[in-house]
């Protein structure tokens, strides 16, 4: 696109008449003094652009990405109240891996870091569920199976 301000130095040119430069008008008319003309041109020009971007998911935080990390897997220590995890695959992370251990009623007695830890035992005598958690997709889910425990 050419420069707007030149369009309209021109039309402005144009519209007050040119000379010849011997007193004549360009159109041939008699000389004499060219009668003043003033003239006003504004432009404006007004560009809207709209660009759709897609973020690069490894930017993203963790809990935002929807995608579930694969499974780890438990199994009870021959006395029945110890837990054994496996290790994860490389070079994958889990964000905040955490032992999930629930009482005979559902409700959740301890919630533990798991990050560093493969192995665990519950210091309460009873009978207890056992599952890894993981913070993905917005909130906390399980990435293990459960196991049940008797201490």
């Amino acid at each position: 696109m050419g420069d707007r301000r030149l369009a309209c130095a021109l039309a402005v040119l144009v519209l007050s008449g040119c000379s010849a430069g011997g007193g004549e008008d360009v159109a041939g008319a008699s000389p004499g003094p060219a009668p003043t003309t003033t003239v006003t041109a504004t432009a404006t020009a007004t560009v809207t652009e709209t660009e759709t971007v897609t973020p690069d998911a490894a930017l993203l935080p963790a809990e935002s990405i929807a995608v579930e990390p694969p499974q780890l897997e438990l199994e009870v220590y021959e006395d029945g109240c110890g837990v054994i995890r496996t290790e994860a695959e490389p070079g994958v992370t889990y964000d905040n891996l955490t032992w999930s251990v629930k009482d005979t009623g559902g409700f959740q007695v301890l919630g533990r870091v798991a990050e560093n830890e493969t192995r665990y035992r519950y210091y309460l005598g009873g009978r207890y569920t056992v599952v890894l958690e993981a913070s993905w997709g917005g909130g906390y889910h399980p990435v293990s199976n459960e196991v049940t425990i008797n201490c």
